[in-house]
């Protein structure tokens, strides 16, 4: 991926949206275009699965581990745990929210405590959809990948019109051949981690809308076709009672 902008300016006016043309190329069940993260309960806009009270999906990840090795001690004799309550992305760093959770008879052991995971050089903070913590219940949670892999920009409180990516194209592939991308975009809320659904997201090739989708968070499509030359924008309008949002993007060629 080459972006042709030099910089991204987050100060540039917001466009209008032709809606219009966006429910012209609204994505069709045909196989080429998912949403993500059902099964997860991870919108704040979807239904909630039930906590897993045995914790048999439960499954240890980094951040656990760095809850404990950052806020474990020794009290009375007992080896007082922590565990990771959920993490976002902030910048370079994925910010871990850890709490106790043994033994249970401490006084105050819902308390939340704060450690961070820093990205390597070269890497980006991806904010992911919920897993189920050693609770049962599902928190949001964070992962370092590439940067050059991944765009990230945010989408304003109130802020009616579209906000796209740096225009971007894809110099890898051959002058004179085309080739499928699959797009994976995904929005969430600054605040809390959790995915949050924006009216739109959309696809421009060229400065015409190809593919859009409507009330979504999370969402997985393959556009065939896409030639070195055309230039690219991935973009989204929030809805009226949005809070501030981040929107994240990433695209992989077949």
């Amino acid at each position: 991926m080459k972006f042709i902008d030099s910089d991204f300016e987050t100060s540039l006016p917001v466009q209008s949206v032709d809606e219009t043309e966006l429910l012209r190329v609204l994505a069709q069940n045909d196989g080429t275009s998912k949403p993500g993260c059902e099964s997860l309960g991870c919108d704040g806009n979807n239904v909630q699965l039930p906590p897993d009270l045995n914790h048999r999906d439960y499954v240890e990840i980094e951040e656990d581990a760095k809850c404990r090795t950052q806020f474990d001690f020794e009290s009375l004799g007992d080896r007082v745990k922590h565990t990771n309550v959920g993490s976002v992305c902030a910048d370079t760093s994925r910010v871990v929210s850890c709490r106790i959770y043994t033994p249970q008879d401490l006084v105050n052991p819902k308390e939340i405590k704060i450690t961070t995971l820093t990205c390597l050089p070269g890497y980006a903070c991806r904010q992911d959809g919920a897993r189920l913590t050693r609770f049962g219940d599902r928190k949001p949670t964070t992962h370092c990948v590439l940067n050059r892999e991944i765009s990230s920009w945010v989408i304003q409180r109130r802020q009616f019109g579209e906000k796209c990516s740096r225009k971007f194209s894809y110099s890898e592939i051959e002058e004179g051949q085309t080739a499928p991308v699959e797009f994976h975009l995904w929005s969430w809320n600054t605040a809390s981690g959790l995915f949050e659904q924006l009216k739109w997201m959309y696809l421009k090739i060229n400065g015409a809308y190809v593919r859009s989708a409507s009330g979504i968070s999370d969402w997985t499509f393959t556009w065939s076709g896409i030639k070195s030359s055309d230039i690219l924008e991935l973009c989204g309008t929030a809805k009226d009672n949005n809070p501030e949002l981040e929107l994240q993007a990433q695209g992989t060629i077949f």
